[in-house]
């Protein structure tokens, strides 16, 4: 057994232990279904209208409270080091959930994906503190500025 057998094969069973730890299936959703053998991997509930409110409602009064518009560059920054930290940290049982959801090698999610996941945050995180607002050239007594600002809260769907 190789090293990364050795890895998947741990990884599979913590991620086995935490799907089975999952609570039972209520309202609309689907069985996810390991594409190798068929088994059932755990239920994946679906949202509504009302559920999808509730969290952009709570994640603006978030974006909009003191806490978050007074935090720091670099202290976002921080945080979302801490998020790709938590990745690398997990990045065994991520990957052999990844595989066991969609049929990727293990060894593709281990090698390649969770590094790049990771590598996105922090890459993102270095430029909290470097964003800035532009002055750019006009013609004449024009002044054209350039201010970035957040959109905001948006809910997603996206495909996988």
């Amino acid at each position: 057994m190789t090293t990364t057998d050795s890895a998947a094969a741990q990884g599979q069973g913590r991620a086995a232990a935490w799907l089975a730890a999952r609570p039972a299936p209520t309202g609309e959703g689907r069985w996810v279904l390991d594409p190798a053998c068929g088994q059932s991997l755990g239920w994946v509930g679906f949202d509504d209208d009302q559920n999808v409110d509730r969290a952009v409602t709570k994640a603006r009064a978030t974006f909009e409270g003191a806490s978050w518009r007074t935090l720091a560059r670099r202290d976002r920054g921080r945080m979302m080091q801490r998020i790709a930290q938590v990745i690398d940290a997990n990045r065994v049982e991520l990957a052999a959930l990844q595989s066991l959801e969609n049929g990727k090698l293990f060894s593709e999610s281990l090698a390649d994906d969770l590094p790049d996941t990771a590598e996105v945050f922090n890459y993102y995180a270095g430029w909290v503190d470097k964003l800035q607002g532009d002055t750019n050239p006009m013609d004449g007594s024009l002044l054209n500025l350039t201010v970035r600002e957040p959109v905001g809260v948006c809910a997603l769907v996206v495909p996988w």
